[in-house]
């Protein structure tokens, strides 16, 4: 299964994203951990806009990601 994953590396344009995001969030007034919105940020800036994740709520506050949990 995992000869099959392609992994996407932590890039400059991926890491502005996560910035963009956590600032976005903190103006919301919600703290997320830096993990998450790098997270956030290399999925948006690959061009996926829907996650899955056992921890839907650590990024429901990021627009334009849609998110469903197992």
């Amino acid at each position: 299964m995992l000869a099959r994953m392609t992994i996407l590396p932590l890039e400059r344009k991926a890491s502005l994203k996560a910035g963009e995001l956590a600032a976005y969030a903190i103006k919301k007034g919600r703290k997320v951990d830096h993990t998450d919105s790098l997270i956030a940020g290399i999925a948006l800036s690959n061009g996926i806009q829907h996650i899955v994740t056992e921890n839907k709520t650590h990024f429901e506050i990021f627009p334009d990601l849609k998110v469903s949990s197992y």
